[in-house]
């Protein structure tokens, strides 16, 4: 029995520890990837609406010819996203023209270009189109977020007649959304322990109980075998004593 209680004890845990690992890896690619999702959208959101600001310089700068006295505007171009920065989660701004050049970024020094990017293709194609920009090669990047990471739009920046000048690049910061998500896993993950370790108590104070009876089942099996052999010590002793009397009368 001791045995089988140890067996039933180690299934337990396991059965424990398996489902507490799926329901991490469950929210790990799921509630994490939903929460990037509407990250997605906010941002881009706001990157439209940053567009729109910038919108008057960025045609200027893009549309200025070479001869151009094109430093006033980029000085305007350089406050607004100064400010507009200050002001959000922007981390990096960049303006390619239709040629793949970079014509405008706001921190040369910590970032990466993006005119031979596919996605600054698309933009100056027309699309607009968003991504993860990881801190590092890493499993599972799709589903995690880490402080570091950002999000990259691509957009296009049109003209008055709607004709593609260029594309904007703006690098949002998920600082934010990675401290989010790690303080939902951190609550996650104590929610979990508090579950299973309830429901891991739960099954060892059924095992506990189940355990007690048997050993009280077996306690009383044992009392009934001794009366039954006390009962059947005592038959046997009348009969001798029976038989006993028996042969002395009849030796009389």
């Amino acid at each position: 029995m001791q045995r089988t209680f140890r067996q039933f004890t180690l299934a337990c845990l396991a059965l424990t520890v398996v489902i507490a690992t799926w329901v991490a890896y469950f929210y790990r690619t799921t509630t994490s990837r939903e929460m990037v999702r509407l990250e997605e959208r906010h941002i881009l959101a706001q990157v439209r609406a940053f567009s729109l600001a910038l919108h008057p310089q960025a045609i200027a700068l893009l549309g200025a010819a070479e001869a151009a006295p094109t430093t006033p505007v980029r000085d305007e171009l350089t406050r607004l996203v100064n400010r507009l920065a200050g002001e959000s989660d922007v981390h990096d701004v960049q303006l390619v023209n239709r040629d793949g050049e970079i014509v405008f970024q706001r921190d040369v020094a910590n970032s990466d270009p993006r005119g031979a990017d596919p996605r600054a293709r698309d933009a100056l194609a027309g699309k607009t189109s968003i991504g993860m920009i990881t801190g590092g090669d890493r499993a599972l990047a799709e589903y995690t977020v880490e402080s570091g990471d950002a999000m990259a739009v691509w957009m296009p920046v049109r003209d008055h007649d709607g004709n593609v000048l260029g594309a904007l690049a703006v690098d949002w910061r998920l600082d934010a959304l990675a401290e989010q998500i790690s303080r939902s896993q951190r609550m996650l993950a104590v929610g979990v322990l508090i579950g299973f370790s309830a429901l891991f108590g739960l099954l060892m104070f059924a095992a506990a109980r189940a355990r007690d009876m048997l050993r009280k089942q077996e306690f009383e099996r044992l009392l009934a075998q001794q009366a039954l052999e006390s009962q059947r010590d005592a038959f046997e002793q009348e009969v001798d004593e029976r038989t006993e009397d028996l042969r002395q009368a009849n030796h009389d």
